[in-house]
């Protein structure tokens, strides 16, 4: 405690009791008051007072709580009718409705509820209605997905069995070169056991990476990949494919794109070997070489069988001749025959013959009347036979003859005339032989040529050479009165072809020409540039090929020619000579009148070795 002021404090006294000490101060003195009281005293009677008011307040409280629970309880009756029959809508009970009661305000919403379960009940039942309808559909659908799923199954195995029971090769790429799918008929001409040999790697590096003449073939050049470039098919017959033992064939093959949704996906390749083909083709070539050169050997067996028997003919007169010259030289030098009158008698022979190779410029009667004019000179000169001697002395004219008689010893002229006679004849003669012999050998070498005997097989050759050997060959067909136009462009180069087979060409080509303008039409042989191909064009005016079977020209056996006068091969193997060996186009166009046939060669090109040639090495 403070001395000087009024203080309070709670303390324990010497009993240990817990007591409230006061203390108050004397006022003016030093002394104080101290009184104490036990705690217990003081807050007894609060302490029973505050149980009190706590019992009443929990009392008051548990009454207050009832009565709320109860009220709680009445207003949210209606509520909880209305979550019961939203469970039951949840639980999709429509049945029941809500027990509506009057006395609250929540019975129109207890109506409301009702007609949206009603609503709900009309919906969920044609919910299911639906559900029922769009499980039977889809039940539909999967039932169709698997009947489509086994016709699909169905198909790819009948796909796969024809695919495997062709016999051509069959093999898919995409596109990046690499092998999908191939056939048995494929792995088989290919070599290979399996398609898993194939499948996944490059095609073009596997079975197409050489050419037929052994150089290499860059994919970039590879025509089975033109399906990819130009998205159309193409169709090649003179390249090789290798089998996996290294050996190759020749090939044909077709490669079409495939797309899938409009999007180019890969291609198709379609093959087949060919060999016994070209083998084939090579005999059709060589029979129908040897059918043409029979079509002509009437023609050239007569075209020769003139000029030979002139030339047997002339040596048997010049047999006879060189005799009489012989007698008749003979005679006259024992009729003493100077030097001069022997110059004057070759003179005039010469003369003569000089006149004859010159032309007398006279028609064929103003000769025969020079004749009789020196037939009865010489008559009147007493020359026998002076007929005989007159047309080859009429040549020297009178003036000469006269001359050259006067000079002579009356005895001498009978033989001296006569030897001038046998000489000029005798020297007839040989110019016949030469003639005759000329025209054998230039028929012998137009047949060389147009054979080509003794040439290679391939090799540089002028279009117009061989163009000639076969005019001249059918010359005896244009005999027959049909004209020949010529329109020749001589400057053109040389081309590196096959001469023998191209002359096979020109020989179809012109024959059929000549037929068609018949012995008073007109052929037309025509040869000219054109940017990078000599080409050569052969017409005639005849009545043309009608439109509804030029479709059917270069088919093979088709011909329009009567029975036994055609084969139909001709211009099927002239196609593929031109296509095939010279890598060059053909075709026609035709109309009344005017029937143009065309070859386009090209001006350089790769050498053709064939392609069954690398094939048979490379095997071999």
């Amino acid at each position: 405690m403070v001395a000087g002021r009024t203080d309070a404090l709670l303390t324990d006294d010497v009993t240990g009791e817990r007591v409230v000490s006061g203390f108050a101060p004397v006022p003016g003195t030093s002394w104080g008051v101290v009184t104490q009281e036990p705690w217990d005293n003081i807050v007894g009677p609060v302490r029973d007072r505050s149980r009190l008011l706590l019992i009443l307040l929990v009392i008051g409280g548990i009454v207050s709580g009832g009565f709320v629970f109860f009220a709680v309880g009445r207003a949210l009756e209606p509520i909880r009718r209305l979550t019961r029959a939203a469970q039951r809508v949840g639980r999709g009970d429509f049945e029941h409705g809500i027990e509506a009661d009057t006395d609250y305000e929540l019975r129109g919403l207890a109506t409301e509820f009702d007609t949206m379960t009603h609503a709900l009940q009309e919906s969920y039942i044609d919910l299911e209605r639906r559900v029922e309808e769009r499980t039977e559909a889809n039940r539909q659908l999967y039932l169709q997905a698997e009947r489509r799923a086994e016709e699909l199954r169905q198909s790819e195995d009948l796909v796969r069995s024809l695919l495997n029971s062709t016999g051509e090769g069959i093999y898919g790429i995409d596109l990046e070169g690499s092998c999908t799918f191939a056939n048995a008929a494929g792995l088989k001409l290919l070599g290979f056991k399996g398609d898993g040999e194939l499948q996944g790697r490059n095609m073009h590096a596997l079975v197409h990476h050489t050419r037929a003449n052994g150089a290499p073939y860059p994919v970039e050049e590879c025509r089975i990949y033109r399906a990819f470039r130009e998205f159309e098919g193409t169709h090649v017959d003179d390249e090789v494919m290798w089998c996996a033992d290294g050996s190759s064939f020749p090939a044909e093959y077709w490669s079409y794109p495939v797309e899938r949704e409009g999007e180019l996906v890969g291609c198709v390749v379609t093959f087949v070997d060919v060999s016994e083909r070209k083998r084939a083709e090579e005999d059709l070539r060589q029979a129908e070489k040897l059918a043409a050169l029979g079509k002509l050997s009437a023609g050239l067996a007569h075209e020769l069988n003139n000029p030979a028997a002139a030339a047997q003919r002339s040596a048997a007169q010049l047999q006879a001749r060189l005799e009489e010259l012989e007698r008749l030289a003979v005679r006259l030098g024992g009729l003493g025959l100077d030097d001069a009158q022997w110059a004057r008698l070759r003179d005039m022979s010469a003369q003569i013959l000089a006149a004859a190779a010159g032309g007398s410029g006279l028609s064929p009667l103003e000769r025969a009347d020079r004749e009789e004019a020196v037939a009865a000179w010489l008559s009147a000169q007493g020359i026998d036979e002076g007929w005989a001697l007159a047309p080859a002395l009429a040549a020297a004219g009178m003036e000469r003859l006269e001359a050259v008689v006067s000079e002579l010893p009356a005895a001498a002229r009978q033989d001296a005339l006569a030897w001038v006679s046998q000489s000029v004849g005798a020297h007839e003669l040989v110019e016949t032989i030469a003639v005759s012999t000329t025209s054998i050998s230039e028929l012998v070498g137009a047949v060389k040529s147009y054979s080509s005997m003794d040439r290679a097989r391939e090799q540089e050759v002028d279009v117009h050479e061989g163009l000639e050997s076969t005019l001249r060959i059918l010359a005896h067909k244009l005999k027959a009165g049909t004209e020949l136009v010529r329109a020749s462009d001589r400057s053109l180069p040389s081309l590196l072809v096959p001469a023998g087979e191209l002359n096979q060409v020109w020989t179809n080509l012109i024959d059929n020409a000549i037929d068609a303008a018949g012995p008073d039409g007109q052929v037309r042989v025509r040869t000219f540039r054109s940017d990078d191909w000599v080409v050569v064009e052969i017409g005639d005016n005849g009545s043309g090929i009608a439109p509804e079977i030029q479709p059917q020209v270069f088919d093979p056996f088709f011909t329009t020619k009567e029975v036994g006068k055609g084969s139909g091969l001709g211009l099927d193997v002239a196609r593929r000579i031109v296509r095939d060996r010279c890598h060059g186009e053909i075709g026609f166009r035709s109309e009344p009148g005017d029937t143009r046939f065309w070859v386009r060669l090209p001006l350089t090109r790769v050498p053709a070795t064939g392609a069954e040639e690398p094939a048979q090495r490379a095997a071999g």
